[in-house]
């Protein structure tokens, strides 16, 4: 049996996304594309290398595949107009980028594996005022909601959905009309929940990735190189909270 064979026949026996609108499917696909693709050292696109991370993508790729199979038949049944219109809307990473060739010189130049570290994208004069005096700016979660943000960096951290797949289910609740429990009757679906933080928090954003991909995303020309993360970290949240702190 070939690879993508049992993977195939594994996401048969727990077809988790089974009860996924077309357009949700669609969505998750290109979602789980787009995290697949990578800029090399070499300032080219291409698929994640197939360490840990890749297999992992990979494996959700031939997952969403085989989903499309089993509800329209073999591809391009279910795509519209094969794959290439619903690529239109994927976040492709671009070699032409003006940070692209430098990123990816730089990731090629001293090839950090990121263990142990941590790094911050972003704009040189911003990260000097961190490397040089300590100056952090952390920003609201609420801030990153701004549609005039980046589309890496923006998304409604206050609020998030989360889907459940509901096999043989029954829901019970409370009808306040009757002032009695009632029953729905066994459910073969998914269900939505809303969850929303009741008040705001403070965000700081930080990645294990060293790769020029970041770099584009993230519209950065400079990246700040964490080798001391528990000591950052530690004081940080010295100058947030020291009271909390007895070794500041």
């Amino acid at each position: 049996m070939k690879r993508h064979e049992f993977i195939r026949t594994e996401y048969q026996k727990n077809r988790y996304m089974e009860y996924l609108q077309k357009h949700e499917l669609e969505q998750r696909f290109l979602d789980i594309f787009s995290n697949f693709l990578m800029l090399n050292e070499n300032n080219k696109i291409g698929p994640l290398h197939m360490n840990s991370e890749g297999i992992y993508w990979g494996n959700l790729i031939i997952h969403a595949l085989e989903e499309f199979r089993l509800r329209y038949g073999d591809y391009p049944a279910g795509f519209p107009d094969g794959l290439i219109n619903i690529f239109e809307n994927v976040s492709i990473p671009t070699p032409n980028h003006p940070f692209a060739n430098k990123a990816a010189s730089v990731c090629r130049k001293f090839n950090y594996d990121g263990k142990g570290f941590l790094f911050k994208y972003g704009m040189h004069q911003y990260l000097k005022d961190i490397f040089m005096f300590g100056k952090i700016r952390i920003n609201s979660a609420s801030y990153y909601k701004d549609e005039s943000l980046n589309p890496s960096l923006r998304d409604d951290e206050l609020r998030i959905s989360t889907q459940e797949k509901l096999n043989g289910a029954r829901i019970t609740y409370y009808d306040k009309k009757i002032e009695k429990l009632r029953k729905i009757p066994v459910i073969n679906d998914t269900i939505t929940r809303i969850w929303e933080s009741k008040s705001d928090y403070y965000v700081y954003c930080l990645s294990k990735a060293f790769v020029p991909r970041l770099f584009v995303d993230f519209n950065a020309d400079a990246c700040l190189i964490i080798k001391k993360p528990s000591e950052f970290l530690e004081k940080v949240m010295c100058d947030i909270a020291p009271e909390k702190w007895t070794r500041c």
